[in-house]
């Protein structure tokens, strides 16, 4: 009798870490992921004990923060360039730094160094192999902070 009992409780603690585990897994997923779209959750004291279970369960949301405004919005003049297959890239003269994502499934390596070529005045081209489209800075921080230095410091020059 005492030996059922041992292993019934053994099995509620098992259930326990893996239930726990599951519960930890959503919520790193929530906090590493941002939400599709949506309304960012509640602070805690705004939520109903039905809405904190809710979040406790799933994690909380995090919209991807979007970005409307241009630099003529807050009163700074800027230019755009298209760069379809390199062309209009010899127009630009300032000092360029390309930052390129080995993995970006929109713009190829090749194509990166085709475009970064034609470039007019000084440029630097960097390839992050681990990063995608957009975040290269967290696929390799360090490098990021050398190729930065370097256009700053061409810029100072």
């Amino acid at each position: 009798m005492r030996k059922k009992w041992l292993r019934r409780i053994g099995i509620a603690a098992l259930v326990g870490v893996a239930g726990l585990n599951a519960l930890a897994y959503f919520h790193a997923g929530a906090m590493t992921r941002w939400a599709p779209a949506g309304e960012r959750t509640q602070r805690p004291e705004e939520l109903s004990w039905v809405q904190r279970a809710g979040v406790l369960l799933t994690g909380v949301s995090i919209p991807r923060p979007e970005n409307s405004l241009t630099p003529a919005d807050v009163g700074l003049a800027f230019e755009t360039h298209d760069f379809e297959n390199g062309r209009g890239a010899a127009s630009v003269r300032c000092p360029t730094l390309v930052l390129q994502g080995g993995r970006d499934p929109t713009l190829s390596s090749e194509e990166a160094r085709a475009i970064c070529d034609r470039l007019g005045g000084w440029k630097h081209h960097s390839e992050y192999t681990k990063a995608g489209h957009e975040d290269v800075r967290s696929a390799d921080p360090l490098r990021w902070k050398e190729d930065v230095a370097g256009l700053l410091a061409e810029l100072r020059s």
